[in-house]
């Protein structure tokens, strides 16, 4: 095959491109691969994801929660169970989502923050007789279980290790408070302890 000098610049242009592309494609999956924390193993995640709007819909088989985005004192309520699960996805306009935590186990959770830099939330976990008691009195809230915040900064996004109080099961009714930065997208990932 007789190629002039511009077909064979242009043949090598589109293929460095493409060379490029599949780099980038790698080297992206690898920004969100999963920490693999020695000696655990990954059984479960869900993502907190703000919305513009309410959500009135269902949860469907997306293992994720809806809260609105730049909600202050949004509820989660924890609940222990045998498996974890997002087990009432609505955490908009005053209803408490609500996560099952599996209290059989021993667990690490960790968390990402996607979507656009400076969004994010914090967390405040109480314990529910506290919290409805601070609510009753107008009273600022104590935070007493542990706090949690992420945020969506600039550049590769990291993992973050999750208090594990936040989940403990041994504490009842467990409630988080969220105050939510913009439409922050939040993935949580759940791993075991292995014996």
């Amino acid at each position: 095959m007789n190629m002039n000098k511009t077909t064979k610049t242009l043949s090598l242009a589109v293929a460095m491109f493409a060379i490029v592309g599949m780099v980038g494609v790698f080297s992206n999956s690898q920004v969100f691969a999963d920490p693999a924390p020695e000696g655990t193993e990954k059984v479960y995640q869900f993502n907190l994801i703000a919305r513009p709007n309410t959500y009135d819909g269902g949860c469907g088989e997306g293992n994720r929660m809806f809260v609105e985005a730049d909600a202050r004192h949004a509820h989660v309520a924890i609940v222990g169970g045998s498996e974890w699960n997002v087990t009432d996805c609505n955490a908009t306009s005053g209803n408490k989502g609500e996560l099952t935590v599996d209290g059989t186990g021993t667990f690490a959770v960790y968390a990402i923050a996607h979507g656009k830099p400076g969004t994010g939330l914090d967390i405040c976990a109480d314990l529910r007789s506290v919290h409805d008691e601070d609510e009753l009195a107008g009273d600022e809230h104590e935070c007493l279980v542990g706090t949690f915040d992420i945020k969506r900064e600039k550049g590769k996004s990291h993992m973050k290790l999750v208090p594990a109080a936040l989940f403990d099961t041994s504490l009842e009714d467990v409630i988080w408070s969220l105050d939510v930065h913009g439409n922050a997208k939040i993935q949580f990932r759940v791993y075991e302890v292995l014996a």
